[in-house]
C-alpha cells in the first residue's frame, strides 16, 4: 500500500502540531513559584488563577500529555507496516531494522548523551564530582523511575522496544487480525500491571499495534477518516469522558478519553491541511528536532519571563504561550544555523531525515 499525497500532507502536519504539543506539555507552569518569582517575596496568600490552571490542566495536561504521543505510536506503527509485503518476510524486518537503528536508536543516544553530559557538567558547576558511573549510564534507559536522561524521549524508547517484537505483532495481527490491537487496548482501559520503567508499556503496543492493523490490512485510516460534522460525535465523546473523569476520577475514563481524542484530534488536522499548503519538509524536522532537545528550556523560559510580566492571571497566560513559542522559534533556527554549519552531524541527530 502506498499513501496518497494527501495522506502524507496529513501526517507531516500531525507531526508538527504533536510535537508542539508535547512542548506545551512541558512548558506548564507552576502557579506558586511563580507568584513568588513574580513578586519577589511569599506572603502566604495565593492569588486567584483558578482559570489559568483549569486551562493549563485540560489543555496541556489531559489532552496534549495523554493524546499526542499516543497519535505517535499510531503513526509508528502504521508507517513501519506501510509496505509490509503479504507473506513474513524477514529480510524485510532486517532491513526496517536497519533504517530504525538510523532514524530513531541514533538519535536517541545522542540526545540522552546530551542531557547526560549537561547535567554532569552543571554537578561539576556546583561543585558536586561525586558521580555514580551505573546511575549516569542508566540515564541511557531509564533513570529516577521510568525516564531516560531526556524525559521525553521516553516515546521513543518505548517504540524501539515494540518495534523489537514487530515480527511478532505482524505474525499475531495475521492469525487474529483486530482482537491484538483489541486484547492491548483492554489490557490498557483496566489499568493491568505492566513495566513501562523498562519500555515494556502496554499502551506502547496498543497504539502501535493499531497503526500495524491498518497497515497489514492496507487500509489508509487517514484517508477513510472522515473530516466532516462527524468530528464533533469524536470530540462529544471525548469531552464527556474528560467530563465524567474529572468527577469520579476514575483512570479508565481517561484511557477512554484518549481513544475518542486520537480520531478527532487526526481528523480535525486532516480538515486543515486539505485546506492550507503542505507542510515543509524542513519545518517537520525542526519540530522533531525541538522535541528531542526543548524539555528544560520552556521550564527556564516561563520562570524568566514571570518577573518582567508580574503575576496577574493574564500575566500568566501570556508567559505560558510565549515561553512555548520562543522555544518552538528559538530551537527552529537553532536547528537551520546547525544544519547549515554542520550539515552531516545534524543530519545524525535528527535520524537522516
Amino acid at each position: 500500500m502506498n499513501l496518497s499525497d494527501k495522506s502524507s500532507n496529513v501526517i507531516n502536519a500531525l507531526k508538527c502540531i504533536l510535537c508542539i504539543g508535547v512542548v506545551f506539555v512541558h512548558g506548564q507552569i507552576n502557579v506558586g513559584e511563580a507568584q513568588l518569582l513574580g513578586t519577589g517575596s511569599w506572603s502566604g496568600q495565593m492569588a486567584d488563577y483558578s482559570h489559568f490552571t483549569l486551562f493549563q490542566e485540560l489543555f496541556a495536561n489531559l489532552f496534549c500529555d495523554h493524546v499526542c504521543v499516543p497519535i505517535f505510536f499510531i503513526l509508528s506503527g502504521f508507517l513501519f507496516f506501510l509496505k509490509m509485503p503479504d507473506a513474513f518476510d524477514i529480510k524485510w524486518f532486517g532491513k526496517k531494522y536497519k533504517s530504525r537503528v538510523k532514524s530513531l536508536l541514533v538519535p536517541y543516544l545522542i540526545a540522552n548523551a546530551f542531557f547526560i553530559i549537561a547535567m554532569v557538567a552543571f554537578d561539576v558547576y556546583r561543585g558536586n564530582t561525586d558521580f555514580d558511573l551505573w546511575n549516569l549510564l542508566k540515564g541511557f534507559w531509564t533513570k529516577e523511575g521510568r525516564l531516560p536522561a531526556d524525559p521525553p524521549l521516553w516515546f521513543m524508547r518505548d517504540l524501539l522496544v515494540a518495534i523489537i517484537f514487530s515480527p511478532l505483532i505482524y505474525i499475531s495481527i495475521k492469525w487474529l487480525s483486530w482482537f491484538i490491537p483489541f486484547l492491548f487496548g483492554i489490557w490498557w482501559i483496566v489499568g493491568v500491571p505492566n513495566a513501562p520503567e523498562i519500555g515494556f508499556s502496554v499502551k506502547s503496543f496498543f497504539f502501535v499495534s493499531t497503526g500495524a492493523w491498518f497497515a497489514i490490512k492496507g487500509i489508509d485510516f487517514i484517508e477513510k477518516l472522515r473530516s466532516d460534522w462527524s468530528i464533533l460525535i469524536f470530540w462529544a465523546v471525548y469531552i464527556v469522558c474528560i467530563y465524567l473523569y474529572k468527577h469520579y476520577d476514575a483512570e479508565w475514563l481517561l484511557r477512554l478519553s484518549v481513544i475518542a481524542g486520537c480520531p478527532a484530534m487526526i481528523a480535525t488536522i486532516k480538515l486543515l491541511a486539505n485546506l492550507a499548503k503542505p507542510c515543509p519538509h524542513v519545518f517537520v524536522v525542526c519540530t522533531v528536532f525541538t522535541y528531542m532537545y526543548h524539555y528544560f528550556v520552556p521550564q527556564l523560559l516561563w520562570r524568566l519571563l514571570v518577573i518582567p510580566l508580574g503575576t496577574s492571571e493574564s500575566s500568566i497566560f501570556v508567559a505560558f504561550f510565549l515561553g512555548v513559542a520562543l522555544t518552538i522559534v528559538g530551537f527552529y533556527f537553532t536547528y537551520i544555523l546547525l544544519n547549515k554549519l554542520f550539515p552531516k552531524i545534524t543530519s545524525v541527530i535528527v535520524g537522516g531525515r
